[in-house]
């Protein structure tokens, strides 16, 4: 997570109030990466921006939903997808480069806290790598359902 995200969020609503995370270490990270690539038929070993360009032509967007739009509610949207989430879920903040671990209840909250519309594209990942949910900075929702691996 980004600094600067957790100081204006602890300006706002007090010093240590943030939302817990866990930033994975790189063999985390790589071990996670590689998983994805393997079930989208990529060599485990692929470059970040070749799995991220292999989830974006593979997800299908989610019509009628923008991230961006008031009133964006995480929580519907799984339920809407019947997507199951886990209690815990992994955020991609580039091209696999650093992952975050964070309570899905406190992605849902947060959600507005964390993902800043015209900055940043997200993922958020299923720990148990059955779907990907995609959020670009212009909002748009996309969706990819992971075969088995």
């Amino acid at each position: 997570m980004k600094l600067f995200k957790i100081e204006n969020y602890e300006r706002v609503h007090g010093k240590g109030t943030f939302m817990h995370f866990r930033a994975l270490p790189q063999d985390e990270v790589s071990l996670i990466a590689g998983t994805i690539s393997r079930q989208l038929g990529l060599p485990a070993n692929s470059s970040g921006i070749e799995l991220v360009t292999a989830i974006r032509d593979k997800s299908t967007p989610v019509e009628g939903v923008s991230a961006s739009q008031a009133g964006f509610n995480l929580g519907a949207l799984f339920t809407k997808l019947q997507l199951d989430p886990p209690p815990k879920i992994y955020l991609n903040w580039y091209r696999f480069d650093r992952l975050d671990e964070i309570a899905l209840v406190d992605a849902v909250k947060y959600f507005g806290d964390y993902w800043y519309p015209a900055a940043d594209d997200l993922d958020l990942i299923d720990s148990a790598m059955r779907w990907i949910l995609s959020v670009d900075h212009d909002g748009r929702v996309d969706v990819l359902r992971l075969p088995a691996s």
